[in-house]
Parts: C-alpha cells; sequence; structure tokens
C-alpha cells in the first residue's frame, strides 16, 4: 500500500478556498479587470485562463499588455501604427497628415 501524505487533504482543501476565494474577486467583472486581479494575487497564468475560462496565451499577452500600460508603453498595437503612421513624412519634410 502507499502513504498517503497526511498534509494531502489539507492542501486539496486550502486550493479549493483558494478557487473559491478568487472566483469570487473576479465575479462580474470584464477578462481584463480578472486577469489583472489575479496576476496582481500571485496567480500564475495557466490558473488565471482556467479560472477566467481563456488559454494561458491569452493570459500572458494581457499582462504584456498591462505592464506596458503601468510602465508608459503604448499598449496596444493599433495605437503604434496610428502614431507611426501619423508620424511618417511626405520625403519633402512635412507631415503627410498637413495641409497647405
Amino acid at each position: 500500500m502507499t502513504k498517503q501524505n497526511p498534509g494531502s487533504g489539507f492542501e486539496r482543501e486550502l486550493k479549493i478556498v483558494r478557487r473559491l476565494l478568487a472566483l469570487s474577486l473576479i465575479d462580474g467583472k470584464k477578462n481584463r479587470e480578472q486577469i489583472a486581479l489575479l496576476a496582481a494575487a500571485g496567480m500564475d497564468r495557466h490558473e488565471i485562463a482556467e479560472l477566467v475560462g481563456t488559454t494561458a496565451g491569452t493570459v500572458s499577452v494581457e499582462i504584456s499588455n498591462l505592464k506596458k500600460r503601468k510602465s508608459g508603453g503604448t499598449g496596444t498595437l493599433r495605437n503604434r501604427s496610428h502614431r507611426r503612421q501619423a508620424s511618417e513624412d511626405d520625403g519633402f519634410g512635412a507631415r503627410s497628415d498637413t495641409t497647405e
């Protein structure tokens, strides 16, 4: 017979309580907020993905975007491409989005 770890029952219950607390924390919030809260609580991306109902890859991207926003980065690809397009010049030293 295999010996069962005496702490395994306690650890299992602790995991259940942790999941229930996490679910109550994110209830009614948007996915972005849910991911931010759970990441701030120290959960890994796989746990977050399971609780939020998405993939670990999606969680990783969102956490990366959150870090960029927090550090003053541009945030989204759409914003970056718009800024790049607005700053390109027409070859004559004038910006292409200006009129004369």
